[in-house]
């Protein structure tokens, strides 16, 4: 899960690995970082409009699944 903090810190009690990244370039990193290998990846709304990403494109072959959370 990669966003703002009140949006993604509470997913960890359930076992997810959040990541703050509340500005365009810390997203892309975020993207880029060790969690690169994860099957799924959920973004905020904040999040994925930041860095452009469509959610209705389809997951190109070789990289995770992105869901966007509800705003």
């Amino acid at each position: 899960m990669i966003g703002e903090p009140a949006a993604v810190e509470p997913f960890a009690l359930a076992g997810a690995s959040p990541v703050v990244a509340e500005d365009a370039r810390a997203i892309r990193a975020a993207l880029a970082g060790p969690g690169r290998h994860a099957t799924v990846v959920v973004l905020t709304a904040r999040a994925a409009a930041a860095v452009g990403l469509d959610p209705d494109a389809p997951a190109a072959p070789g990289t995770p699944l992105v869901a966007v959370m509800p705003p």
